[in-house]
């Protein structure tokens, strides 16, 4: 008989730090940045020189379960190491995986399969779950089926990156309607609020602010960082929009 939890650890993560998973030397500073959740990254800041560094590494890292739900982001379908990392981080130490640049509704189900079946090979008794990223034109225009793919699917987000490439453009204007998209499709599936594009750490700490507010204006409810002193500028940024007196007057204190 199959004994799976499906209780959602990152259900009220607010902001997650990233660090790459080639650097090692970072691995225990970002479980004290005061971040929620933390995410290894093996996908695009890794060089291919380094994939299978960072992939032993945060492997021997995850083999004990750190004191913050931890995610790995693996590397995506347009790439040849999706299969490679799953092989080595189904580990205890995984809370879930984060999928970049999804286009495909049964790509998704085909990893969670796989996600599963290793789970149970290793003896891990909690599920482990998806945050899914669409991050081109097909993506976005599959969006409801990417969130409804499989119940392992705990949070959207948007590979905003990969999305410039694909509509070539990079404006906020040609973004609003593909980052409300993410937003309504969490909604239809009763999923997570979606978590806001990760914020680039040469940007200015004022931009860090006013970027995170308009993304809570437009439903999100999370953001990655790769900066400790970024974290303290998103939970800053979400009191002021739980309290502004727009959200206080009209009822709309609670967290969306």
């Amino acid at each position: 008989m199959t004994i799976f939890i499906t209780k959602n650890p990152i259900e009220h993560v607010q902001v997650y730090i990233a660090v790459r998973g080639n650097e090692p030397e970072n691995f225990e500073a970002a479980y004290r940045s005061g971040a929620d959740a933390v995410v290894f990254d093996l996908d695009k800041p890794v060089p291919v020189e380094d994939k299978v560094k960072a992939r032993n590494a945060v492997a021997e890292f995850l083999q004990i379960k750190p004191a913050l739900p931890t995610l790995v982001r693996i590397n995506g379908p347009d790439t040849p190491f999706t299969q490679d990392d799953l092989a080595m981080i189904i580990q205890p130490g995984v809370s879930a995986l984060r999928l970049p640049r999804v286009e495909s509704s049964i790509w998704i189900r085909d990893i969670a399969q796989i996600v599963e079946l290793k789970r149970q090979q290793a003896g891990i008794i909690p599920t482990i779950g998806l945050e899914v990223y669409p991050g081109t034109a097909k993506g976005l225009i599959n969006v409801l089926d990417l969130a409804n793919a499989t119940h392992t699917i705990w949070r959207l987000g948007l590979a905003e990156e990969s999305l410039y490439q694909s509509i070539q453009s990079s404006t906020d204007q040609a973004m609003l309607l593909a980052r409300l998209q993410v937003v309504q499709a969490s909604q239809a599936f009763g999923l997570t609020g979606p978590v806001q594009k990760s914020f680039v750490p040469h940007w200015s700490d004022e931009y860090m602010y006013e970027s995170s507010l308009l993304g809570l204006q437009l439903g999100y409810t999370a953001r990655t960082v790769w900066k400790a002193e970024h974290v303290a500028i998103w939970k800053q940024a979400y009191h002021d929009f739980i309290h502004s007196p727009i959200r206080t007057q009209s009822g709309l204190r609670k967290s969306i």
